[in-house]
């Protein structure tokens, strides 16, 4: 690279992004595909350290923690939401719904109750956005990719002191 070019680019304010990006307001919204490509680059990285599906979960679900954490504040610096929850329905409500679509793009499918313990619940999506083009190692078993959300989950919960 000459010395003119370096200079040229040094003193220019061009940025990758866009210049309606900050942090209040936010970046126009990110295309699907770039969060299937993220995900999959992290499970590549994960795979290349571990040995078995359990230290894999535990990765991604370490991953997930870290992000849930970010995220969360991001959205309540950006969303200008200040309510704390006390009450686990109404969390887990607005996790399923305005989280999830601010995250994911759309709002889960549905928050399940367990049948067989009272203090259970499940935010159920059909079908991933991020989970459609992964592929995950025969000698993993059944292992799915949604320990990345489980641990974005868990952090949120714990966040708001709703981890038991």
């Amino acid at each position: 690279m000459k010395e003119k070019d370096l200079e040229y680019s040094i003193n220019t304010k061009y940025t990758m992004l866009p210049t309606e990006c900050n942090l209040l307001t936010g970046c126009p919204k990110i295309n699907s595909s770039f969060l299937v490509l993220l995900v999959n680059e992290i499970m590549a990285y994960s795979q290349r350290h571990v040995e078995n599906a359990t230290e894999l979960e535990g990765r991604l679900k370490s991953l997930g923690n870290s992000i849930g954490i970010r995220a969360l504040e991001l959205m309540a610096l950006r969303e200008r939401h200040n309510r704390r929850y006390i009450d686990r329905i109404a969390l887990l409500s607005f996790v399923s719904n305005q989280f999830w679509k601010w995250f994911f793009g759309k709002p889960a499918d549905s928050l399940e109750k367990n049948v067989e313990n009272a203090n259970e619940y499940m935010i159920w999506e059909s079908c991933p956005s991020y989970c459609k083009y992964l592929s995950v190692p025969k000698d993993f078993g059944d292992f799915t990719v949604a320990s990345l959300t489980a641990g974005i989950l868990e952090s949120i919960l714990t966040c708001s002191n709703q981890v038991t």
